[in-house]
């Protein structure tokens, strides 16, 4: 059951409504912030859910994760604490069973030796070879002007121009 919206804060009529914002740190967790109906609708609370009052929080697990529910404070609020406990904002954490500190930092090290082998391949004659190759043809596709005025036509592959915008008609 979502919370009933009685009694709790409004947004005000000018504000549009808060997107649903999620936050991933790599190896370590995802975190959703909005409201209780929008977390109800990604699937991550649980049905008979009984939503804590003002700072507790609630802890489970499902499905070989942990989740932690918590109410926070939206964005752009300003004002103590008791002005936001009340508000419909909560934050899910979500986070893999057995994954601890020692994991991440094993995860982590394994990227960077990863990395690192790559950077030395690049520099041997085969990476180097390689390098060339891919960087020939991604000058031949800056020159091919036919490709380009294609590439044009694509907005999100075009960065917007510098300066002001034009007036309105």
């Amino acid at each position: 059951m979502v919370p009933s919206i009685v009694g709790q804060q409004q947004l005000k009529t000018d504000q549009a409504p808060r997107e649903l914002t999620i936050q991933i740190l790599q190896d370590a967790s995802a975190t959703y912030t909005g409201t209780a109906a929008q977390l109800v609708a990604e699937g991550l609370i649980p049905q008979e859910f009984s939503w804590p009052k003002a700072t507790v929080c609630r802890y489970w697990e499902a499905g070989g994760f942990k989740f932690e529910l918590r109410r926070t404070r939206p964005e752009g609020h300003k004002g103590p604490m008791r002005s936001w406990l009340e508000l419909d904002n909560w934050s899910v954490e979500v986070r893999v069973i057995g994954r601890n500190v020692h994991w991440q930092t094993r995860r982590r090290l394994e990227r960077q030796s990863a990395a690192l082998k790559a950077e030395y391949w690049r520099q041997t004659a085969e990476g180097a070879r390689e390098w060339n190759a891919a960087w020939n043809r991604y000058w031949q596709t800056k020159t091919d002007e036919r490709f380009q005025a294609f590439k044009a036509l694509i907005p999100s592959l075009v960065r917007p121009k510098r300066g002001r915008k034009p007036k309105a008609e």
